[in-house]
């Protein structure tokens, strides 16, 4: 394995962890889209 491989692989794996620490930030916040939503779906019609 060269550096080359190496270094692409370390992009990659900061990607994805990027990618899913984005989605769990996501997922903490659900309860809180959950609660705004219906109010603000009440409040714009």
């Amino acid at each position: 394995m060269s550096d080359r491989d190496l270094e692409e692989l370390m992009k990659e794996a900061r990607t994805i962890i990027l990618d899913i620490s984005l989605t769990e930030k996501m997922l903490g916040n659900a309860p809180v889209y959950v609660f705004l939503i219906p109010f603000w779906k009440s409040k714009v019609t």
